[in-house]
């Protein structure tokens, strides 16, 4: 069979990239013939580029009306930024050999003129359908293209708390084109249904993939020497914690702090890996002593190479990272000094695989009603 996944799989984030990967390989493994759907619009590049201001940023009006004021603040964003463009070059390397893509399509209208052929269009995972992103009202995401054949989302996620009301007629348009609805977090599953859309809860792609299998991906090689702990910070409000926690380990167990770059340099680091790439990314985690950090997915890879970590952050935006460490008896690592409790791997795994099979539940009901029409 046949597939094709949109997704936002080239935007130079570790999360992105890693779920696109997983369920690209998962459906490839069963068998089927499955590709990623290289939709590049130029909204999900541009802010890269040097002199980019959103539109939502408060400069705006003024950059756009004074050329020096724009590059005056252009320069001021150069050294968050640059963290970017460092590993500009690993992501395109893990793109070029990990992931098989369609030919490129850089608008909605490209993708409708001239749509890859497929027996199945799955739209998902991550933050795919953040109507606060310009992704989240692109109709592409919602798979508005192509042969009528069978449309479904996997782990799709909105990241927000409530869907604005000016976006609810919008949704409720764009997702009458799929056929079944899988969403990340089960708030999103409330969402959806406050608008009348019933909707399944799955688990993010990466947990599609064994330990085994993302030990493999990460290979043996070790880009640290010694034992360290590592850190992954994305949000600057949760600095604080994450910075105290990481120094409190350092001081007991005399480990080094070894740090993944994000949007920001941590300044308490004895190494900052400027240009990881995503295999760089999932090694780092796989030979850590122990992880600490706000991210939804070093959270996840933490769990899957079973690191010990904990996980830090200020506000109610990280609804997934609740949900799922609560769902498997893991919600002590939140907040919450890893000297402080124990995980109990094996409970935590019987619970996980059982969600990760249910998951895998979905996927088999979709693809078994497209054989049965074959």
């Amino acid at each position: 069979m046949k597939i094709n996944i949109i997704t936002c799989h080239d935007v130079y984030n570790y999360g992105a990239s890693l779920q696109a990967y997983a369920l690209m390989t998962y459906l490839s493994t069963k068998g089927h013939d499955t590709a990623i759907i290289d939709y590049k619009p130029d909204y999900l590049s541009h802010h890269y580029e040097f002199g980019y201001v959103d539109e939502k940023n408060r400069y705006y009006p003024l950059c756009q009306k004074y050329k020096l004021i724009k590059f005056l603040y252009s320069l001021r964003l150069i050294p968050i930024t640059y963290a970017t463009w460092r590993r500009i070059k690993p992501f395109n390397t893990f793109k070029k050999d990990r992931l098989l893509c369609t030919k490129c399509y850089s608008s909605l209208q490209s993708l409708q003129n001239d749509p890859p052929i497929a027996d199945l269009y799955i739209a998902g995972s991550d933050q795919i359908w953040n109507c606060n992103l310009p992704n989240g009202k692109d109709a592409a995401f919602f798979l508005n293209f192509g042969t009528p054949k069978r449309r479904i989302s996997y782990a799709a996620s909105f990241a927000m708390e409530f869907i604005p009301e000016q976006y609810i007629d919008m949704l409720n348009d764009y997702l009458q084109n799929l056929d079944n609805i899988s969403v990340r977090e089960s708030s999103a599953v409330q969402l959806l249904d406050n608008i009348g859309i019933k909707s399944k809860l799955v688990v993010d792609p990466v947990y599609l993939l064994s330990r085994q299998q993302w030990s493999d991906f990460a290979g043996e090689k070790t880009f640290i020497d010694g034992k360290y702990i590592l850190v992954y910070n994305l949000n600057h409000s949760n600095s604080a914690a994450i910075k105290e926690e990481a120094v409190k380990l350092s001081k007991i167990y005399g480990l080094k702090i070894i740090a993944i770059d994000s949007s920001f340099k941590c300044n308490f680091s004895n190494k900052n890996m400027h240009n990881a790439g995503p295999v760089e990314f999932v090694n780092l985690i796989k030979h850590a002593s122990f992880m600490v950090t706000d991210s939804f997915h070093g959270m996840s890879f933490s769990l899957i190479m079973h690191r010990p970590f904990s996980v830090w952050h200020k506000h109610s935006d990280s609804s997934r990272i609740h949900d799922l460490l609560k769902d498997i008896g893991a919600d002590s690592c939140i907040n919450n000094s890893i000297t402080n409790f124990d995980l109990q791997w094996d409970s935590v795994d019987e619970r996980l695989y059982s969600k990760v099979k249910d998951s895998e539940s979905f996927l088999d009901y979709n693809i078994a009603i497209v054989q049965a029409y074959e």
